[in-house]
């Protein structure tokens, strides 16, 4: 009958044995609890490696039985102080979690961790650390050529802003300098029309027409009369 853990999980299969194997009291004579039931002897091993390992196990060896005690790290009781004859047949073990009338305690009893086997599991979790830290890393590297490429886009559109700002500045530039000429050009005939005293004082539209065509045009002094020349050159 196997016995199972607390939560329902099946215990080891040497664990279930072993469990049977002192509990049945038809084998006393051979293998019962201490009289504190905080461990067990085995009376006569020899008996007990013919008569009931057998029915338990396939195989006769008590120092297979034994290995597999000390696998489960139960602690060999050698002393007489501790209820034991001095008789080399009779040997007992004891574990913490092994205690007569508590099955509820077996769950707690854990298989040791060979050293080179807890080294492997040390190696095999560095090496998932390892792999984690790596995802980590990707994921990071992922997220900063993301960033990496938006300011590479806000760059762009600043570059081309600012191409277009100094693609306006350039026309603003010309067409000031367009204007300076026209001004010099107007500052020029306004000069010469009032050293020859040609300058229109009553009507100072005249002529409009001819300065808009200042720009890109030769500018005559001397085109423009004033009515009292016109009235004599009509006599």
């Amino acid at each position: 009958m196997a016995v199972d853990a607390k939560g329902g999980e099946s215990l080891p299969f040497f664990l279930q044995k072993l469990w049977q194997i002192v509990c049945d009291q038809s084998t006393d004579h051979l293998i019962s609890w201490s009289e504190d039931g905080k461990s067990f002897f085995v009376i006569q091993q020899d008996a007990f490696s013919h008569e009931v390992l057998p029915q338990y196990f396939k195989h006769r060896n008590f120092s297979s039985f034994v290995r597999q005690l000390n696998m489960y790290d139960f602690h060999k009781i050698t002393s007489t102080e501790n209820g034991l004859s001095s008789s080399t047949e009779e040997i007992g073990f004891t574990h913490e979690f092994f205690r007569q009338d508590r099955p509820d305690l077996l769950d707690q009893i854990k298989r040791k961790v060979n050293p080179r086997n807890a080294q492997l599991v040390q190696q095999q979790q560095s090496a998932q650390l390892s792999k984690d830290d790596l995802d980590t890393m990707v994921k990071s590297l992922h997220e900063l050529r993301n960033r990496q490429d938006q300011v590479v886009s806000a760059l762009s559109s600043l570059t081309r802003d600012k191409d277009g700002l100094w693609s306006e500045v350039l026309t603003l530039r010309q067409q000031v300098t367009r204007q300076d000429v026209v001004i010099k050009k107007l500052l020029g005939f306004i000069g010469q029309c009032v050293t020859q005293g040609t300058l229109p004082l009553k009507r100072p539209h005249l002529a409009i027409t001819q300065i808009d065509e200042l720009e890109g045009s030769q500018f005559k002094v001397g085109s423009m009369t004033s009515p009292q020349q016109q009235q004599q050159q009509q006599q």
